[in-house]
């Protein structure tokens, strides 16, 4: 049996990818940032959501393979 894990807190967000979401400033702050040049500082942003990067995933496929075990989703036999 094989164990794959990490204990980042955004390990999920890497794995699983984003939906669309909205990013907002704490505490009523800005949020600031440089684009084409300039700094901007805004409240909120519309974040257009990732695309999952099964790294933990792809890590498990590659051990198992090369110690000779047969990957499946959800286990290896």
């Amino acid at each position: 049996m094989a164990t794959i894990s990490t204990n980042v807190e955004y390990a999920p967000y890497v794995e699983l990818g984003t939906r669309p979401h909205k990013i907002r400033a704490r505490n009523g702050q800005a949020l600031k940032f440089r684009w084409h040049g300039r700094t901007i500082y805004v409240k909120s942003v519309n974040h257009p959501g990732t695309r999952a990067r099964s790294f933990l995933r792809r890590a498990l496929r590659e051990v198992s393979r090369s110690r000779g075990w047969r990957y499946r989703e959800g286990g290896i036999d």
